[in-house]
């Protein structure tokens, strides 16, 4: 099997072995996988890199982004598109002003709508079996599609805790307290990676058509993992090391 996995940050891995994307490839055992998604980029930015390879595969994962990320920023720029209109960040800030002057959500929800559709087409015509995952809520209506459609990653992400200075905090707001990356691979903790890797590979194994699922409603997780709370545990003895400096 020929697996290529395009998308934002949900399909990037720190650790190859332990994000979804190589766990799938460990399971298949024979599977050629190359990943072509970046963190913090946009849904056009994802769509670009499909164009330019999706005929190297026979399989595809496609985690598609919030619509509202900007398609088209700076050279250089391009994994800052998360930063539009969510979190401060000064070099986006001159952008974060006229947003919603410049490009407005009925426009980035047109070219979503219309990359879902042409992603999906595409992969028909080709004979590629395609998984869909939606990493944020959706802000427009899907078109009909053949292939499987899995929405709602994030609020797994969302949902997650861990132990910091003994306290029991959710993992992502910690990180935006942090003012650093999130230490899980795939925003997700080692035991859901490995829960959402068993269901991409399900779904491949079977060739599973015509369904749509919300992944917090219709699978379990698992909100706590030891081996996330002893990777942030170092953080915070890193930090209070540094202050009592």
């Amino acid at each position: 099997m020929k697996l290529g996995i395009f998308g934002d940050s949900f399909a990037v891995a720190h650790g190859y072995e332990t994000g979804w994307p190589g766990l799938v490839e460990k399971i298949f055992g024979n599977c050629n996988t190359v990943i072509h998604s970046c963190s913090g980029t946009s849904h056009w930015f994802s769509y670009k890199k499909f164009i330019e390879n999706f005929q190297n595969y026979d399989t595809i994962v496609f985690c598609h982004t919030n619509s509202m990320r900007w398609p088209v920023l700076p050279e250089g720029e391009q994994g800052r598109a998360w930063n539009i209109g969510y979190l401060n960040c000064p070099i986006m800030d001159p952008y974060n002003k006229v947003r919603k002057d410049i490009m407005s959500e009925e426009l980035l929800n047109y070219l979503s709508f219309n990359i879902f559709r042409d992603i999906n087409r595409l992969c028909l015509e080709h004979n590629i079996y395609l998984v869909n995952i939606f990493c944020f809520p959706l802000d427009f209506i899907l078109p009909p599609t053949k292939f499987p459609v899995l929405i709602d990653l994030n609020q797994i992400s969302k949902k997650e805790q861990v132990i910091y200075d003994g306290k029991l905090k959710f993992t992502g707001e910690l990180n935006s307290v942090l003012y650093r990356g999130d230490r899980r691979d795939c925003h997700l903790n080692t035991l859901n990676n490995k829960r959402l890797a068993d269901i991409v590979t399900d779904l491949i194994k079977n060739k599973t058509y015509n369904i749509y699922k919300d992944l917090l409603q219709e699978y379990d997780w698992d909100y706590r993992d030891p081996a996330i709370d002893k990777i942030y545990e170092m953080e915070s003895e890193y930090e209070k090391s540094i202050s009592n400096r």
